[in-house]
């Protein structure tokens, strides 16, 4: 049986030794599973965003959801970049969902068909965003995943869209008012 589902993305993806391992392996896994990738800038790791910016574009091609922050927009592209535009470009390459984490202000989803939503993070006491982003995809995946709408053509469902959205969101929320990386089970 097929993955439902995989993640790349961060410094390995981007590493010269280990994107193309990863890219050939992300390619191998078939239309049956969804590709999720997250740069996760860290350019103190990696300071070239030339770096982080080939990584994204090679794996476009691949990319069903592409789980991206307003930090790592910033880092590859600089403070003038539209994410919207970005997006748009990146959709019409054949990304079915862009997923824009924009920190306190919320997220922010954009679909191949032109669908946008947005919804804003709830008001919280932050103790640590470590690990935000991550809870934001692991969310958003398991919402998706038991609605048995994890596949690159169901990504257009608006209602399961925003009912995702609005989980991922909560989850990265629960995470942030705990420190250190502490994702949420899924009872909590």
């Amino acid at each position: 049986q097929p993955l439902s589902g995989a993640v790349f993305g961060s410094y390995l993806a981007a590493h010269p030794q280990t994107a193309p391992l990863l890219l050939e392996l992300a390619r191998a896994l078939g239309s049956a599973t969804v590709v999720c990738f997250d740069p996760n800038v860290r350019l103190a790791l990696l300071p070239d965003p030339e770096d982080w910016k080939s990584a994204l574009d090679r794996f476009l091609p691949v990319i069903d959801i592409l789980k991206i922050s307003d930090e790592d927009i910033l880092h590859m592209y600089g403070r003038d970049a539209s994410a919207s535009k970005l997006a748009r470009g990146w959709l019409d390459r054949g990304v079915s969902a862009v997923c824009l984490t924009l920190g306190a202000a919320g997220a922010r989803i954009y679909t191949r068909d032109g669908l946008e939503l947005f919804l804003p993070a709830p008001r919280i006491a932050v103790a640590d965003t470590v690990g935000a982003g991550d809870s934001f995809l692991a969310g958003l995946l398991a919402h998706l995943h038991r609605a048995d709408c994890l596949s690159a053509k169901a990504l257009g469902d608006r209602q399961q869209l925003a009912q995702a959205l609005e989980f991922a969101v909560s989850t990265a929320a629960f995470t942030c008012q705990r420190h250190g990386a502490e994702l949420p089970r899924l009872e909590q």
